[in-house]
C-alpha cells in the first residue's frame, strides 16, 4: 500500500471551514477510485516543537503505485489541488507531500 501524507501551512485568511470543504472534495474521491483505501485529516495536535508551521494535514492510503496515480489524475483532484494551493503558502512552503509504501 502507498501512504500519501500531505501537510498543509494555510493562510491566516483560510478558515477551518474551507479546509474541511476542501477535505470533503477530496474525501468523495474515495469512493469513486477502487484502489483508494482511506482517507483522514485533521488539525496538527503534536506537542513537539518540530511541526514547522504545518497546522493542518491529510493522509490518503492507496492499494498501489498505480492507484495512486489514477487518483493524481483525476480532474476532481487536480481542480481541488489548486484550490489548497491558493488556500495556503506559496506551493514550495505552504504544501509538503510524503508518499511511502507501507504493509
Amino acid at each position: 500500500m502507498i501512504r500519501h501524507t500531505v501537510l498543509l501551512r494555510p493562510l491566516a485568511r483560510t478558515t477551518e471551514s474551507e479546509l474541511t470543504g476542501l477535505m470533503d472534495e477530496i474525501a468523495e474521491l474515495e469512493n469513486k477510485h477502487d484502489g483508494f483505501i482511506r482517507f483522514e485529516h485533521g488539525k496538527n495536535k503534536t506537542p513537539e516543537d518540530r511541526d514547522h508551521r504545518y497546522s493542518y494535514g491529510f493522509t490518503a492510503t492507496f492499494k498501489d503505485w498505480a492507484s495512486l496515480a489514477a487518483y493524481q489524475a483525476d480532474p476532481e483532484h487536480q481542480a481541488t489541488g489548486r484550490k489548497i494551493v491558493l488556500a495556503c503558502e506559496s506551493d514550495a512552503e505552504g504544501i509538503l507531500v510524503f508518499d511511502c509504501v507501507v504493509d
